[in-house]
Formats: structure tokens, sequence, C-alpha cells
């Protein structure tokens, strides 16, 4: 018996409906809202599954039609159609949507530290000096993405960098990290190691740095 929902198999449907969820994982660290905790490992789950099983495509697609030459006039299997369109999906939305995913939730970021770069200058204007520091139990001022925690602060030498982690995808120069960086004054820096700034204070440890449409902002990767 063909079990139907709105007049479709259940199987594709079930198998469309995990692929969404597995996208929606994907992707979660770059979309709008408040800071999630795990929301990294989630989605380094789900981008894994499109990377390592995409292998399993071949088999899919092998066993689907095999089935289908044995049962004709029926509706598909399960698991095969699982092998080939789940990874195959998340596969596509790494190699399709990472780029423009990255830009936009590195762009939501910048425009949303507005406030806080105000009130550091405004903090400047009263007392003459930048803060020394803005550590504290709430950092109350959000970048409003789900994979960015917060925006970090310290002052350098007679200006101050502004930093936040931005969330990249799996495949996007594979293993790397990204600081994203405001300096007012154009002297950013981005350092890999704590202690480099005790043992080694001209090390920074990025490979490349690139410039971000937004001025003052630069973006620096570190493998």
């Amino acid at each position: 018996m063909k079990h139907k929902f709105f007049g479709l198999p259940k199987q594709p449907l079930a198998v469309a409906a995990t692929a969404l969820v597995g996208i929606f994982f994907a992707v979660l660290p770059f979309l709008s809202g408040s800071y999630i905790d795990g929301v990294q490992s989630l989605a380094l789950i789900a981008q894994l599954v499109g990377v390592l099983g995409f292998v399993l495509v071949p088999i899919g697609i092998v066993w689907l039609v095999v089935d289908r030459r044995k049962h004709k006039g029926e509706s598909p299997r399960t698991l095969p159609l699982y092998l080939i369109f789940v990874p195959g999906a998340l596969l596509a939305v790494q190699l399709l949507f990472a780029t423009p995913l990255t830009d936009a939730s590195r762009n939501r970021a910048i425009a949303n530290s507005a406030e806080i770069i105000r009130d550091i200058e405004a903090y400047k204007t009263e007392h003459g000096q930048y803060p020394l520091s803005l550590l504290a139990l709430w950092p109350d001022y959000s970048p409003g993405v789900t994979g960015i925690k917060q925006y970090y602060y310290e002052p350098h030498g007679e200006s101050f960098n502004l930093v936040f982690e931005q969330p990249r995808f799996l495949l996007d120069n594979l293993g790397a990290r990204e600081l994203v960086v405001y300096n007012p004054r154009g002297e950013h820096q981005a350092v890999s190691h704590a202690a480099w700034r005790l043992t080694s204070p001209d090390a920074q440890g990025w490979y490349t740095t690139r410039e971000t449409s937004i001025p003052n902002w630069q973006s620096f990767l570190f493998d």
C-alpha cells in the first residue's frame, strides 16, 4: 500500500524533510538572531554529513536503479533516497551558498557594531582616552548573528581594535578561522596565541588578510 501525504508518497517527503533539517543546521551559524551556544558544532556535523556522505551517493543511485527494476510500479525504498539526496543537498548548499551566506553574516555583525563603536567614541570624547577594557559579565552589545558570540575590545596604541570571530563553512578555506577587526586608524591587529602577546609582541599568526566592503574593517584568516 502506498502511503501518501497531500497526494505525495511519504518516502520522498521524509527524505526532503531530513535534507531541509540538515540544511537548516548547516547554515544556522550564519543566520540573524541571538547567539546560540553549540551552534557551530551542530553546523559542522551537518556539513560533514554532506562532505563525507557524498561518497555514498553513487551507491544510492545504483541501489535505486536496481530496486526500481525489481519493483516496477512501486514506490522507491527510502534508504537509497537518503543516501542520494541528503548528502547531495548538504554539499550543494556549501558549494553554492558559502560565500553569500558568510558575506551576509559578516556584514550584519559589522553593521550591528555601530552602537558599540559610537559609545566607545563617546567615552573618548568625554574622558580624553579610549576605555582600558570592556570586560564584563554581560557583553550588552550583540552582533545579531547566531554563530557570533560577542565583540571583543582592546585599546591599541592611540586607537582600539574591535574584534569578532566569523563563522565559516567547512569547505571554505578548509580549516581556516577568521577574525574580523575594526580599527579607526587602520592599525589593525589580530593574534592567534595569547602567549605571543607576552613573548613575541610582533607575531600575529594570520596567513592572509582581506579588505571588507566597509571602511576600517579588515578580515584575517588563520590556519
